[in-house]
C-alpha cells in the first residue's frame, strides 16, 4: 500500500511542476527576456540531441564521418528554410546516403 502512495504522490508533484508555471504565466504578462529566451529554447534542444547522438556514436572515424556529415549539412538546411520537417529529412537522406555508400565500398 505504501508503494501506491509513493507513486500517486510523485505523479501528483510532477503534475503540479508541469502545470505551475503555466499557470503563473497565463494571468500576466511575460518579461521580455523571456520571450528570447523561449525563442532559442528548441534550438538549443536540438543541437544538444544532436551533439549527443553523434558523439555517443562516435566508434571511430567510419562511423563518425556519416553522422557529422548529415549533421553539418541539416544544419545549413535548417538556417536557410527554417522548416524543422526539411531539416530531419534532409539530415536522414544525407545519412543513409552515405552509410549506403560506405558499405558499397567496403
Amino acid at each position: 500500500m505504501s508503494a501506491l502512495i509513493v507513486v500517486l504522490a510523485c505523479g501528483a508533484v510532477c503534475l503540479l511542476m508541469r502545470l505551475g508555471p503555466v499557470e503563473l504565466l497565463a494571468r500576466t504578462q511575460p518579461p521580455p527576456w523571456l520571450d528570447r529566451v523561449a525563442m532559442l529554447s528548441a534550438p538549443a534542444a536540438l543541437t544538444a540531441v544532436a551533439v549527443t547522438g553523434l558523439v555517443a556514436a562516435a566508434g571511430g572515424l567510419a562511423d563518425l564521418l556519416p553522422r557529422a556529415a548529415a549533421l553539418g549539412i541539416a544544419v545549413v538546411v535548417a538556417h536557410r528554410t527554417r522548416s524543422t520537417a526539411a531539416t530531419i529529412g534532409t539530415g536522414m537522406l544525407t545519412l543513409w546516403l552515405i552509410t549506403a555508400a560506405q558499405s558499397m565500398l567496403r
